[in-house]
């Protein structure tokens, strides 16, 4: 779990490539979250999966060293 970056090629030959946050919920299950890096930018779209694991983070009652930058 983390943030991580996947590059997928499509039959048609286009690469898309993407942000992907995950992070554990407390009903042991796992939320996630995934960002085009072609819509939002890479940039963009890499800070909103980090945001988005620290809230999930910060959601289950975490100390704050787990998701503080």
């Amino acid at each position: 779990m983390g943030v991580c970056r996947q590059e997928v090629r499509r039959k048609s030959g286009r690469l898309l490539a993407r942000y992907i946050a995950e992070w554990p919920k407390s009903d042991g299950t796992k939320g996630s979250a995934s960002f085009s890096v072609n819509l939002y930018g890479e940039e963009d779209a890499f800070e909103l999966a980090v945001y988005c694991r620290r809230k999930g983070l910060r959601d289950l009652g975490l100390p704050r060293a787990y998701y503080a930058a």
